[in-house]
């Protein structure tokens, strides 16, 4: 058990023309929990890699918060085909923070969100984007989890998906179903930020990768917006970067993407040099790489989204 506390109360008495002054300390508040606490220089802080309980005795106590959900995961790709695109990387998960966030008596519920799984990569076969990361929440503090990556299909790929962070778009270089010829690629989108920033647009005429049309979207992280292949950068918490989006790959055998710092996963490569896509980094939120435009299996899957995290600390 911590005990927080927060000021003392002084008792004055006078006998015989003496006055005398006795100070006590009063214990405002007292903390239990589920994980056990360290100690973080003048802070007692608890630290959720998992669901767990905060329970506040005495009265209420304030406290520094921060909240980090679940990365989205990668899309996974087709291949198969000559230049398909890249697959779009998963969001980071919302990071939140601040301080003088006041905890009422009784227990409190952590929930840290899981990551996405990646999407499903299949030759010539039908594939799927990756899934949102699962929400976090403290209190009223409550992070939203990071956007899916687009799938990348030869005849069809898809937006990214909105999130705390945006998931990257799926890239094509096929004709898209319902838009016209062949020659033509449909853009995508990049999901929005709901709580953060957006994923890039995968390759196509007219979108902000047209002149890049087998590129897949970076993942959008929780300081900057993905972009033509790489995820956005993560923001930074007590020395810590939290919320990076996940890598896409250019198509056409070029190196996979970067992940944006604060634990996004690289996207897959095809060839120079070949790799699978890379997941995000456990608790910290990152989004997981998209596949690559390969014919070998495990280069199309899409990789997972890193799970979240719960910190709480109190001067002591």
């Amino acid at each position: 058990m911590a005990e927080l506390i927060l000021g003392s109360t002084t008792a004055i008495s006078e006998s015989g023309g003496n006055v005398t002054l006795d100070s006590a300390v009063v214990i405002k508040g007292a903390v239990t929990s589920s994980v056990t606490p360290t100690t973080d220089g003048l802070y007692t802080r608890y630290t959720f890699t998992s669901d767990g309980t905060f329970t506040v005795t005495g009265s209420p106590i304030s406290v520094e918060y921060l909240v980090v959900a679940g990365g989205g995961g990668g899309g996974g790709n087709e291949g198969g085909h000559d230049d398909t695109g890249g697959a779009g990387g998963g969001g980071g998960g919302a990071v939140l923070y601040g301080k003088g966030l006041i905890v009422g008596t009784g227990i409190c519920d952590v929930v840290v969100g899981a990551g996405g799984a990646g999407g499903v990569g299949a030759t010539n076969g039908i594939t799927k984007s990756g899934e949102n990361g699962g929400f976090s929440r403290f209190q009223s503090i409550f992070a939203i989890g990071g956007g899916g990556g687009g799938a990348a299909n030869y005849g069809f790929s898809a937006d990214g998906h909105p999130g705390g962070n945006g998931g990257g778009a799926g890239a094509t270089t096929g004709a898209e179903e319902g838009y016209g010829a062949p020659t033509t690629k449909y853009p995508r989108e990049g999901g929005a930020g709901l709580q953060g920033y957006a994923g890039a647009d995968g390759g196509g005429d007219g979108s902000t990768n047209g002149a890049n049309p087998t590129m897949g979207g970076g993942g959008g992280g929780a300081s900057a917006t993905g972009s033509t292949i790489n995820g956005g950068n993560g923001a930074t918490w007590n020395g810590v970067v939290y919320g990076g989006g996940g890598g896409s790959e250019p198509g056409g055998g070029g190196a996979g993407g970067t992940g944006g710092t604060g634990g996004g996963g690289a996207g897959s490569s095809r060839d120079t040099p070949a790799s699978d896509a890379v997941a995000g980094t456990a608790n910290t939120g990152g989004g997981g790489g998209g596949g690559s435009d390969s014919t070998v299996p495990s280069r199309l899957q899409g990789a997972a989204g890193g799970s979240g995290i719960v910190i709480i600390r109190f001067l002591t």
